[in-house]
């Protein structure tokens, strides 16, 4: 008997859902333009809300995927100076070999070192056959112990073989580039001209949610012999300190991150001498989960995840008050079917899950929509942020189980959260009012939780809106603001080699280009994230300086090519090795001198050499502008030219650019020829920054058009409210103008609720934002004026186009009854 009762109860259950399912199908085919709109809202909504997961999870996931995470870090160094902290993911270069034996709770200990720009040519029978430029940490010198450390696979090749000088390990994308097919173990690679390597293995390639990652992966050893100078000066010496030197570490078992960092205090004092050094210089322990969102060791900004995750919950909100606008509106034109259900024995739950059955359709369709959608965008994401921040997401790592769970309970979420409300009220109408067509603002909830959700709605799009205008203009304030340099017209090309015959030869066939201005030698251009600073001291003072030098390498005709102005002494002379400096009129202050003639042929030293300061040039943007000018010194010494700056005349520049490749080739040979504007490497400074002011303008707009389908929604229940109220006034003599305000007006007052909402709450967002910056926009009252004239202007298309629609109603038609 019970078994009968609950197959009849299933069958019962089974067909009452096909019930809700059939009738809501009809339903909604019957409204198609209250069906379209809702779909099309949800789905902008759902679209974002999957992109902004997908983007938000890969962030998150770097580097968790090594089976040791918990007890890997990374030893990273900072300063506390009198001139404030500085950060440096950089170690000294034997701080590895130290750390092994010093540091007990210390497992594993891996030196690592990135070299940037590297030629690399493949050698046949000794001679280079195909040349190829690798950017971006191509070269990876490591110990072997960091294959012990990170989850690193071998493909071929022993990891002992890394104990070798002169060898490399390819990974399989690299080794495909070089021999295609054909197997490269065996084979020798030439690096920048002058060292030759034997691939010895193949590792499988680094994951894209990792910041540790290489190209060619070499031993450690090879370091000595690919740069002899460093292995000479450098490898044993505490001072200096390259970010591309770092130090990876792995913790013994049971062992914390804050045992460790109690031993490096003593650690550092056993290798500084100096009282000095011992206040200033630190090591901190970093976690591996901590690289990829620390800003102080050049992590990406965390503030931007947080950011996109709360915009992704925002306009996935807006979706859902969209729909329950629209829901509601659509409710009078209802209202007779409901009371007829309810006469033919329809109790309330019924009538409640009916409109859930609804809402599940529309959500489910916009959800499959949203994610064929995001299937075919998100490649253009993934190039997107590739190109700005250097970061490719793979879609089909990022689809797993935990995506699949997210995104149903989200719709499932949605569809309660769209559904219920209207659910509820139309299930609740009276059966006789309702038959008599006779629903209220009232027996509807009245309007004031309608008002309350487009306020909201408005609340977000403004704070949208507020956002892109300040990102917009303190961009634009980069960009147009003075520097103190020129930068516009400026080629920049490498220098591989620094042989002063070369260059000089190389400079003066530049200089017989007609369309050639102005060649300059350079460490790095005025402004640049490569920097080198020093200790200094000053004339006879017994001390160095409390503050440390930023120094620039260049020639004679630096400050020419770029424009910088030279306000007392005159400019540095053409000389091969550091005799004089040009100083910055911040170093004149920092030294307590009155005016710039004071340090005239005065001396400094620094790095282990006296310079007479022959003039002194005005500030200019060293940094970029989320920093303070720094005390500069400019000198000049060839072994340090590692660019060649060429101010061109634009009108001919590709021809010009084919000129100086063949010149520059014909020079070295050996290398790839390269080059790139100075001013669109000014605009790379400013990635994210860029990044942020895309992400916001893209989910501006969308927020705008999921607010105006919200608006629509409302209009639409206020148009169907007044019916008769706009024909009694059409006909005691109201003008068109009048009856649009009398639906305008109410939207004014909400604009102007929301805007009061939206303005304090974007100030403080955006004030704390602007903070970063040393040099940056006042967030002024014409940002908020802006802001609400182009929300009122954009609700004003919306409410006037469906509004005009009553205005224009012949009122003879909204004033027939029954």
């Amino acid at each position: 008997m019970k078994t009968l009762l609950a197959t009849s109860l299933q069958i019962t259950t089974m067909t009452m859902l096909q019930n809700y399912l059939k009738i809501a199908y009809r339903t909604l085919l019957r409204y198609k333009a209250y069906t379209a709109l809702n779909v099309l809202g949800l789905t902008l909504g759902l679209t974002c809300a999957i992109l902004i997961y997908l983007m938000v999870s890969f962030h998150l996931s770097f580097d968790k995927f090594h089976s040791k995470a918990d007890r890997v870090v990374r030893i990273v160094s900072y300063f506390n100076t009198p001139d404030g902290e500085f950060y440096t993911p950089g170690v000294p270069a034997p701080l590895g070999d130290a750390a092994r034996t010093e540091i007990a709770p210390l497992e594993k200990v891996s030196m690592v070192y990135n070299e940037d720009n590297v030629t690399v040519a493949l050698i046949e029978n000794n001679v280079p056959t195909k040349k190829f430029k690798e950017d971006n940490g191509g070269l990876f010198f490591v110990e072997p112990d960091l294959f012990s450390i990170l989850d690193l696979k071998i493909l071929k090749g022993n990891v002992q073989d890394l104990t070798q000088p002169n060898v490399v390990f390819l990974t399989e994308k690299m080794a495909k580039k070089y021999y295609g097919d054909k197997d490269p173990i065996g084979k020798i690679l030439r690096l920048d001209a002058r060292l030759n390597v034997k691939i010895v293995g193949i590792v499988q390639d680094f994951p894209s949610n990792t910041d540790i990652k290489g190209s060619i992966i070499a031993s450690y050893l090879t370091r000595d012999t690919y740069s002899p100078e460093w292995a000479k000066h450098m490898k044993m010496h505490w001072g200096g300190i390259n970010s591309s030197t770092q130090c990876f570490a792995l913790l013994k078992p049971n062992t914390n991150i804050e045992q460790v960092q109690k031993l490096t205090p003593a650690f550092m004092a056993k290798h500084y001498t100096s009282a000095e050094e011992r206040k200033s210089r630190f090591l901190y322990i970093q976690p591996i989960s901590n690289i990829h969102f620390n800003e102080n060791y050049n992590g990406m900004p965390k503030s931007i995840i947080t950011t996109l995750a709360i915009i992704g919950l925002l306009l996935l909100i807006t979706a859902c008050i969209n729909f329950i606008n629209m829901a509601t509106a659509q409710a009078l034109k209802r209202s007779k079917e409901v009371g007829v259900r309810k006469v033919m024995g329809s109790s309330r739950g019924q009538l409640f899950w009916q409109f859930i059955a609804e809402t599940a359709i529309i959500t489910i369709l916009a959800g499959l929509i949203s994610y064929l959608l995001a299937t075919m965008l998100f490649p253009l994401l993934s190039n997107w942020q590739e190109g700005i921040i250097g970061y490719r997401m793979i879609f089909s790592e990022l689809i797993d189980l935990r995506f699949g769970v997210i995104f149903t309970f989200t719709i499932v979420l949605v569809i309660f959260i769209s559904g219920s409300y209207p659910g509820f009220v139309l299930s609740g109408f009276n059966p006789v009012v309702a038959l008599k067509g006779k629903i209220s603002t009232q027996s509807l909830g009245g309007v004031s939780i309608r008002k309350a959700l487009v306020v909201t709605q408005f609340v977000i799009t403004q704070m949208l809106i507020i956002g892109t205008i300040v990102v917009s203009s303190q961009m634009n304030y980069f960009i147009t603001s003075e520097m103190g340099f020129k930068h516009d017209a400026i080629l920049q090309m490498p220098v591989p080699q620094q042989d002063a015959t070369k260059l000089q030869t190389l400079k003066t066939q530049f200089k017989e280009i007609p369309s050639i201005e102005k060649v300059t030698y350079i460490w790095t251009p005025p402004m640049s994230q490569s920097h080198n600073t020093t200790n200094v001291k000053y004339d006879n003072r017994q001390t160095d300086e409390k503050f440390s030098l930023n120094t620039k390498f260049a020639d004679e005709d630096y400050v020419g090519l770029y424009g910088i102005k030279i306000v007392a002494g005159r400019n540095i002379a053409h000389i091969d090795t550091m005799r004089e400096t040009l100083v910055n009129e911040e170093l004149v202050k920092r030294l307590g001198e009155k005016s710039n003639d004071k340090v005239l042929n005065k001396i400094l030293e620094f790095n282990g050499r006296k310079i007479t300061i022959v003039g002194v040039v005005k500030d200019y943007h060293v940094e970029t502008l989320h920093s303070k000018i720094p005390p500069l010194a400019i000198t000049s010494t060839t072994n340090m030219y590692h660019t060649v700056a060429v101010k061109m005349n634009m009108a001919d520049a590709q021809n010009t650019i084919k000129k100086l490749d063949k010149i520059w080739s014909a020079t070295f040979p050996d290398f790839v020829f390269e080059y790139e504007f100075y001013d669109e490497a000014i605009g790379k400074m400013y990635q994210i920054e860029t990044a942020m002011l895309d992400l916001i303008q893209a989910f501006a707009l969308i927020a705008i058009l999921i607010g105006c389908l919200g608006l629509y929604g409302l209009v639409s229940f206020m148009v169907a409210q007044k019916t008769k109220e706009v024909g009694v006034r059409k006909v005691l003599g109201a003008s068109v103008g009048q009856i649009l305000w009398l639906f305008g007006k109410e939207f004014s007052i909400l604009i102007i609720i929301a805007f009061i909402i939206a303005a304090p709450l974007a100030w403080w967002v955006l004030n704390g934002w602007l903070q970063d910056f040393q040099y940056r926009i006042d967030i002024g009252v014409g940002i908020f004026i802006m802001a609400v004239l182009l929300t009122g202007l954009i609700a004003a298309i919306t409410v006037g186009w469906q509004s005009s629609r009553a205005a224009l109603a012949n009122p003879v038609k909204s004033l027939r009854t029954e």
